[in-house]
């Protein structure tokens, strides 16, 4: 499930290593979703996720946060905006696929630690300690999209959904949100939006 700005580049310092250290929850049990009408419900509520993308040239992958995304039809279409100046814009453009893993409570601070390097400078995978497989609420395999100049600043990119998994937590069959239950509502691990400035809301059924 990259990041919603413009204007002149401004100079990111690389984030601290272990500054994500809080560790990931764990998922139990993913399913794999096989009817295409269900893969645009991963989108509806355009959760906050980790777009991975392949560095052939270097043999590594890396890893942004996107917010900006919209699910245009029941059979897994969305449209994406990616700021222009993201390494990871570069390496989607090259290869026209990429995979979205939808982040859930307890990721916010591995979320602001991928923003906050550069992946044309490092490794985010090795600088931040992040498994090539992470425990997120979904993950759906993406292209091929086109992409277009929204301004001088974004790509909006059209893009298919190829196949998804989904935390058995998260999906009952229809909807994508996580399960109510535990001690609290976070002890579900609810996917995230994001609100600006740094700060996220989740996803909850009604009660």
């Amino acid at each position: 499930m990259g990041r919603r700005g413009g204007g002149a580049a401004r100079r990111r310092e690389p984030y601290a290593i272990g500054a994500a250290a809080e560790p990931i929850p764990e998922i139990e049990e993913y399913v794999p979703l096989t009817d295409p009408k269900h893969f645009s419900r991963l989108l509806y509520a355009n959760p906050v996720s980790i777009l991975t993308t392949a560095d052939d040239g270097r043999r590594r992958h890396n890893a942004m946060v996107v917010s900006w995304l919209t699910p245009i039809n029941n059979h897994g279409v969305f449209l994406m905006s990616i700021n222009k100046q993201r390494f990871s814009a570069t390496l989607l453009l090259q290869r026209r696929s990429f995979c979205l893993s939808a982040a859930i409570h307890g990721m916010e601070s591995v979320l602001l630690a991928i923003g906050r390097c550069h992946g044309h400078s490092i490794d985010k995978f090795a600088t931040l300690g992040l498994a090539k497989v992470l425990s997120v609420a979904d993950s759906v395999e993406c292209g091929p999209g086109d992409a277009e100049a929204a301004d001088s600043c974004h790509h909006i990119v059209t893009a298919r959904v190829t196949s998804a998994r989904v935390s058995r937590a998260h999906w009952n069959g229809r909807q994508f949100c996580a399960a109510r239950g535990g001690a609290s509502f976070l002890e579900s691990r609810p996917a995230l939006s994001f609100l600006g400035s740094q700060t996220f809301a989740y996803h909850r059924l009604p009660d």
